[in-house]
């Protein structure tokens, strides 16, 4: 039986739930998205009826054959998806940074501003990018 949260409350959940959620979807059954998440399918189903025991309604149908997300599963998957991915990036950014891998980057990013000054002040700008070197050239022709 799943209870009802009262709207007031905060709604406490594990992201680890949510991804399960995800990737079901994406999967479509429980023995592949359990092999994706590297879990058992009754672990799966575990932390898929956590989240429902959570949010206060079924995010999933199951038949002994199959499974289906809810209106409300779907609107969930298609919510936390981009979301997730998003928040993954950020991470997978932040450490390339704490690393020393995004450094230039930032750097280059930091002075684009005044790179567009100077490309705006020059007639025709090209820039050309060597598929054997990282390096990004600027040729420029001046009128």
């Amino acid at each position: 039986m799943i209870k009802r949260v009262p709207q007031t409350q905060k709604i406490h959940y594990d992201i680890r739930d949510l991804r399960a959620v995800c990737e079901l979807a994406r999967q479509g059954g429980f023995k592949h998205a359990a092999n994706a998440l590297a879990i058992t399918p009754s672990a799966l189903s575990r932390r898929v009826a956590k989240l429902e025991e959570v949010i206060g309604g079924l995010i999933v149908n199951r038949t002994t054959r199959s499974i289906a997300l809810t209106a409300l599963g779907r609107r969930l998957v298609t919510r936390c998806e981009p979301l997730l991915r998003e928040l993954d990036e950020s991470v997978d950014e932040s450490s390339r940074i704490a690393r020393g891998m995004e450094v230039a980057m930032i750097s280059v990013l930091r002075q684009l501003p005044r790179n567009v000054r100077i490309m705006k002040a020059v007639r025709h700008a090209a820039i050309n990018v060597s598929r054997t070197t990282p390096l990004i050239a600027l040729r420029t022709k001046i009128d």
